[in-house]
């Protein structure tokens, strides 16, 4: 079998290329191992990602030291959407001006196919919005979104 070292050489520029114009490789693709709740997951390798411009219920909160299940309201709801958008899927992660929050969880944009997972999020009415600059690439979208729940009484916003 001959090889072809300008065959690879090119074909090398384009992935260098194409990851460098759309933003994304392949590495930006993982599979979600486990929901956490509604706005952060964990994918192969271990690694949590918080969803960037949302925030939703919790379901736990730390009491003597200790974290106890004591879902807020919609929380379970914010949880079983997530569950139903990601779970077990491949999702392809968009990043902003940082990649980590101060408990070493991964920053994202969350997206399965053609669905932005945060801005449905706000959408359907199971998160508030929480712009952290300098992470706001999204944020007109997330005002829209949530002005949108808030018209139609969706979710927390009945």
């Amino acid at each position: 079998m001959r090889r072809h070292p300008f065959l690879f050489f090119l074909s090398s520029v384009f992935c260098l290329l194409s990851s460098a114009i759309f933003g994304f490789t392949s590495d930006d693709l993982h599979r979600v191992t486990r929901v956490i709740d509604g706005d952060t997951i964990e994918v192969e390798g271990g690694q949590w990602v918080r969803y960037i411009g949302l925030d939703t219920p919790e379901l736990r909160k730390k009491k003597n030291g200790h974290w106890i299940y004591h879902p807020q309201p919609y929380a379970q709801e914010a949880k079983a959407l997530n569950e139903k958008w990601v779970g077990g899927k491949k999702v392809h992660l968009e990043y902003d001006a940082q990649r980590f929050d101060r408990y070493g969880r991964l920053l994202a944009y969350v997206y399965v196919g053609d669905l932005f997972v945060n801005r449905e999020m706000i959408r359907k009415g199971y998160a508030r919005l929480l712009n952290i600059p300098p992470d706001v690439q999204h944020a007109d979208d997330f005002w829209e979104a949530l002005r949108e729940a808030k018209k139609h009484h969706r979710g927390m916003w009945r």
